[in-house]
């Protein structure tokens, strides 16, 4: 059978294989990450059968369990409860009635949410990201769910950026039987190799030919050339490539309207478009005290079943069971010539020291300190004060990554589930003042402003709260004497700021238009009550200055 190659197919075969080559270094790292803190992973660079022992080697599991910790943590103080709300953009004011839709919306998504696979995946996700630095989360619209979320394997993908340094391109490789194929695709759409066992499967029903796996390529990038006034797949902003590897054809082409593939790295390492992770800083340690714990296992069946250095007349007569006799004579030559152990005064205390002071280690790098420390806050354990004082270190510590996760995934997540439930119909219509003119000036529906109202979410806003009100604590001496140097901060701004911080419900929340008119009916209260207050006092001098002119005048006048 004549195949003939597709030039298309080929350019992003050969793209792909570039891209491979580039994160050759980076899967071998994976490889070794996967080993010592994710075995259940540790497919990447070596091919392991299902079943077989992939903690063979594993003598600690501190690393494992660490990470465990934090993907856990992440997922139950990150996107739990009521972790994010969409609100108006700023350019629509503070409209009462786009409130209350954005709110309403916000609620119908958590609903969609919960009926996906979204926290499912999430976590994954979140394991992924501690553990090799670098994690991808994929929406699709699914066909049990309007959400279908997909985790790739680190090590099956691989990314570029753009120049403001996301993650705009992914290449991803994957393996599907022809029955899958004809499935997503279509029977029409499939290439001659990939057509043939599926027909070979529907005619005969071979088992061969229903279970034998193909490789595909799909690539997602930026679309050039598009025509903008067109809405169909080819022109959608987001290209969407599906490529038969060994067809070397194009089995499909489309498009999406946003970024369908979000690829967080936990810290970026310099230039790389890949992530830095806990494990990749902490692997020497995690590395050593394996080693450690390997030994130590030994030094303790050393000291449970010691060695025994015997006269070399009784090998084979020593008894070693328990309550053994083992009878000897003594020999005036060699009176010392009888078992006895030997090689066993190994100090296990220092061995122990050194592996309680390496996994502390590897438990900082991974914030378990921060988690359990937020689940202390939930138990009631401490007083909130306390805890506050004792987070605000280990949440500067993590705010970073928590900020790039954001960025990277939360935020386009849930813009993309909000596009996504928009254009299904999953939302009632939108009130007037939540619209907005487009290009053209017909009315639009702006994308709403994410806030993250999670748990470590207020954990990390509490540390602003709490730098104001030490800052306060501070100038209180000298307000007192000054007043005036309170014009130094915007303390409206500042109200309103700790009030979202604390995830005040915006409803709580009075108009901006409505407190400056309370503050104009209030100052003008004001004025008349003054007037008021001081009116007998004027008339007073009225009538006292009116008679002193007509006396001047009688005196004065001519």
């Amino acid at each position: 059978m004549t195949i003939t190659k597709d030039p298309r197919a080929l350019d992003l075969l050969k793209r792909h294989s570039q891209l491979k080559t580039n994160a050759s270094s980076w899967e071998s790292l994976w490889q070794e990450i996967a080993d010592y803190v994710m075995p259940r992973k540790a497919q990447i660079t070596t091919s392991r059968t299902p079943g077989s022992d992939l903690n063979s080697d594993l003598y600690n599991q501190t690393a494992v369990e660490a990470n465990g910790v934090l993907a856990a943590g992440q997922k139950d103080y990150m996107v739990s409860g009521n972790w994010f709300a969409w609100e108006p953009p700023e350019e629509l004011g503070e409209d009462d009635d786009a409130i209350m839709w954005y709110r309403k919306a916000t609620k119908r998504a958590m609903m969609e949410l919960a009926r996906s696979n979204f926290y499912l995946n999430i976590h994954e996700h979140f394991l992924d990201r501690g553990g090799f630095g670098t994690a991808s989360l994929h929406l699709e619209e699914g066909k049990r769910s309007l959400l279908n979320f997909q985790k790739f394997d680190v090590g099956d993908f691989c990314v570029c950026e753009d120049d403001e340094g996301y993650v705009d391109t992914v290449f991803r490789q994957f393996s599907m039987t022809a029955r899958q194929c004809a499935m997503k695709f279509g029977e029409d759409k499939l290439p001659p190799i990939i057509l043939k066992a599926w027909q070979d499967y529907q005619q005969s029903e071979n088992t061969k030919a229903a279970d034998e796996k193909f490789e595909l390529l799909h690539v997602i990038e930026p679309r050039m050339g598009r025509d903008v006034k067109r809405f169909d797949g080819i022109n959608k902003r987001i290209g969407s490539t599906y490529v038969a590897v060994k067809d070397s054809q194009v089995i499909s082409e489309g498009g999406y309207d946003e970024m369908p593939t979000m690829i967080s790295r936990y810290l970026k390492w310099g230039k790389d478009p890949y992530g830095y992770s806990p494990s990749i800083s902490t692997l020497p340690t995690v590395k050593q005290v394996n080693f450690i714990e390997q030994q130590m296992d030994a030094l303790a069946e050393i000291a449970a079943f010691p060695r025994i250095l015997t006269p070399s007349g009784q090998e084979g007569d020593i008894d070693l069971r328990s309550g053994g006799i083992t009878p000897y004579d003594v020999n005036p030559a060699a009176p010392h010539a009888k078992p006895e152990e030997w090689g066993t005064q190994g100090r296990y205390d220092i061995g122990k020291d050194r592996i309680e002071s390496k996994d502390e280690a590897i438990n900082r790098a991974y914030h378990v300190d921060l988690f359990q420390m937020l689940k202390s806050m939930d138990q009631g354990d401490r007083t909130a004060y306390e805890i506050a004082e004792r987070l605000a270190e280990k949440v500067a510590n993590f705010s970073p990554t928590f900020y790039r996760i954001d960025h990277e995934v939360l935020t386009p997540v849930l813009t993309r589930v909000f596009n996504m439930m928009y254009r299904a119909g999953r939302f009632e219509e939108p009130p007037i003042g939540a619209m907005m003119a487009g290009p053209d000036g017909s009315p639009i529906l702006p994308l709403p402003k994410v806030v993250l109202t999670s748990k470590l979410a207020m954990a990390i806003k509490a540390v602003d709260n709490n730098a104001f009100l030490q800052l306060i604590s501070i100038f209180q001496p000298m307000m007192e004497i000054a007043p005036e140097i309170m014009d130094n901060w915007d303390t409206d701004k500042i109200a309103r700021g700790i009030s979202h911080n604390l995830a005040l419900p915006t409803e709580w929340m009075r108009d901006v238009f409505d407190r400056d008119a309370m503050r104009e009916a209030r100052a003008e209260q004001q004025q008349q009550a003054m007037a008021a207050e001081a009116a007998p006092g004027i008339a007073k001098a009225v009538k006292d200055l009116s008679s002193a002119n007509e006396g001047g005048r009688n005196t004065l006048s001519p």
